[in-house]
């Protein structure tokens, strides 16, 4: 995995001090979606190429705590642990999963919503998993110019990894499911709470409701008007 890279300190002793000081104290002042939380800066290392294949490259975003993210390439993140620019957007995560296997996807230019490139060194740690999802002549691109390859090519009992073969711009290539969902909010952005489709101010100051929930009464979204209320139109409660 490659090295997380950090600015402005030099003992990793104080690095360790300073990452449980900034990041244990929760200040982030961006809202959430629902199953989502603040990222934390203590888990940017394990899941930097996660992070990075969903970010914009070289965008600084806030995360919980005082410090910041930006991500040089589509694998490697840099923590900043203090950073004074204005940050107008922070990122909040969701873990789905801890142990992945890469698999072949048949679509040279991306990989389907919820994955991303596998790496050359995932691809190693996985061989002989990946190995019983391909055909015996299959030959699938990883970043950069290596390939794995079916069993024909392993002599009929593994799956070669070359390090440095180019591959043809249309050939498959290899595909994880992402540990870890980024999404991705601005400065000031409210994400509503159910049953509000829409509100201000608040998360749960409703404007309009979600399907399900059609009476509106005092900004606040119902499946049947509240007590001492009563349904005056299709979609409103009104007072006795």
């Amino acid at each position: 995995m490659p090295a997380l890279k950090f600015h402005g300190v030099k003992s990793p002793l104080f690095i360790s001090i300073i990452l449980l000081s900034h990041f244990l104290t929760i200040s982030f002042s961006y809202s959430c979606p629902s199953l989502f939380s603040p990222l934390n800066g203590l888990h940017v290392d394990f899941y930097q190429r996660d992070i990075c294949s969903q970010v914009s490259l070289s965008t600084h975003y806030r995360l919980s705590g005082t410090g910041s993210l930006s991500c040089s390439t589509s694998t490697t993140a840099s923590v900043l642990l203090s950073n004074s620019n204005p940050i107008t957007q922070g990122l909040c995560s969701m873990i789905i999963s801890s142990n992945p296997i890469p698999y072949k996807f048949e679509d040279p230019s991306t990989c389907p919503v919820g994955g991303r490139r596998a790496t050359y060194d995932e691809a190693v740690a996985k061989q002989n998993d990946i190995c019983l999802t391909l055909g015996s002549y299959d030959i699938v691109n990883l970043p950069g110019s290596g390939s794995i390859k079916g069993t024909w090519y392993g002599g009929g009992t593994y799956c070669p990894i070359e390090s440095s073969e180019p591959l043809g711009p249309g050939a498959d290539v290899l595909c994880i499911q992402l540990n870890m969902i980024i999404e991705v909010v601005s400065s000031g952005e409210i994400i509503c709470s159910s049953p509000c489709k829409t509100c201000s101010g608040t998360a749960t100051h409703c404007l309009t409701c979600l399907i399900g929930f059609p009476y509106f009464y005092n900004n606040n979204c119902y499946i049947d008007c509240p007590t001492n209320t009563y349904a005056s139109s299709w979609d409103a409660c009104s007072g006795n």
